[in-house]
This record gives C-alpha cells, structure tokens and sequence, in this order.
C-alpha cells in the first residue's frame, strides 16, 4: 500500500478525501462498531460499519469522499484492485 498525503480524521458533517482514488479507513475506537459512509454529491452512496481497533481498505469514485465518526483515521493510498 502505498500512502498519498497525511491522514485525516473523518467527520460526520464534512466529506474528507474527495479527491482520492482509494483510501484505508482505521476505526481507533476501543469497544465499538462504528459506521462510515460513502458520499458524492453529499447524498450516502454506500456505508461501512468497521470494527473497534480495524480497518479497511476502499476504492473511490470520482466524486466520492468519506464521512464518518471521529474514531476514524484515514489515509488517501495508491488505487486499489476489485
């Protein structure tokens, strides 16, 4: 994986990292599922739900951002394979 920019921590009002190609999202929570979302266009196009203490790995489309819980931490990364 290769890391583009510094991290950012999610909010559940702003989208964070409109113009990244595919991010790893970490929920540093330490006793909760949390939810992330997927927007463009601020309309949800997907959710996530993420365990304590793991992360994921996900791909953007143009357009698309990230919005979460502040628990998230999350890194734009080099595009990642379906």
């Amino acid at each position: 994986m290769k890391l583009l920019g510094t991290g950012v921590a999610l909010a559940a009002a702003t989208t964070k990292l409109e113009t990244a190609a595919a991010a790893y999202v970490v929920n540093t929570a330490t006793s909760a599922i949390e939810l992330f979302q997927v927007n463009s266009s601020d309309a949800t196009v997907a959710t996530v739900w993420v365990g304590a203490g793991a992360g994921v790995t996900i791909s953007l489309g143009n357009g698309q951002g990230l919005r979460g819980a502040a628990t998230f931490k999350a890194s734009a990364i080099s595009s990642v394979g379906y």
